[in-house]
């Protein structure tokens, strides 16, 4: 995603908590700045005030980032209380454009449908941080892709990596510590997706983008 902004001409800035920031630096180090946020609740108010002072962000995009529930805590789609590990990030959804990616409820930008997944009672740990544009997927990070093809349809250029390249990005983030979401282990996959499903998907997502420059073309 950065990437595909950066093509675009704009400066991004990366943000990540401080527990994940190793990770996350291992992979994004060429990417312009990587900003760890402290998990206290004062120092992460703190990062964000500063962030906005100092980049006054026209756009901002959460991607699978644990927001607030009513409670002021953040929890993990399975309920698990992780409030002093997770930075407090919410407010630099006060951008002029917010966009949010999630696929478990307990992410920023699930405020915007709240009412609906409390009446439904189907995620114990629901973000009522609000988003302008809340894109669901199954996986957050295919619903990003989903975001970048976009993009390279409407601009007609080519950032959307493929699965070779995803999994070599993959590989790096395990070999710095890295967790699979759903198996909780230290393994090169996506969600409890392998990297061939993972592959597959960005494939799908190649050829819809090359479909719509086929359209493109024609006309």
């Amino acid at each position: 995603m950065g990437e595909s902004l950066m093509a675009l001409g704009w400066d991004v800035v990366t943000v990540a908590c401080e527990t994940t920031f190793p990770v996350v630096d291992a992979l994004l180090a060429d990417l312009g700045p990587v900003v760890a946020a402290p998990t206290t609740e004062h120092g992460a108010r703190a990062a964000c005030e500063a962030l906005r002072r100092e980049y006054t962000p026209d756009l901002v995009v959460a991607i699978e980032r644990p927001g607030a529930t009513a409670d002021g805590r953040r929890l993990t789609m399975r309920g698990e209380d992780i409030t002093g590990i997770a930075a407090a990030l919410d407010s630099l959804m006060r951008a002029p454009l917010t966009v949010a990616v999630g696929d478990g409820g307990n992410e920023i930008g699930m405020g915007t449908i709240a009412p609906y997944l409390q009446a439904k009672g189907l995620i114990p740990g629901v973000s009522v941080t609000r988003a302008d544009h809340l894109l669901l997927a199954e996986v957050s990070n295919w619903g990003a892709y989903g975001l970048v093809a976009m993009l390279d349809v409407v601009t007609g250029r080519d950032t959307l990596p493929d699965g070779a390249t995803e999994a070599v990005w993959i590989d790096r983030l395990v070999a710095a510590g890295a967790v699979d979401g759903m198996t909780r282990s230290n393994t090169a996959m996506v969600d409890g997706h392998s990297l061939e499903v993972n592959a597959q998907m960005l494939a799908s997502l190649r050829a819809i983008v090359g479909r719509y420059r086929g359209v493109s073309g024609a006309a």
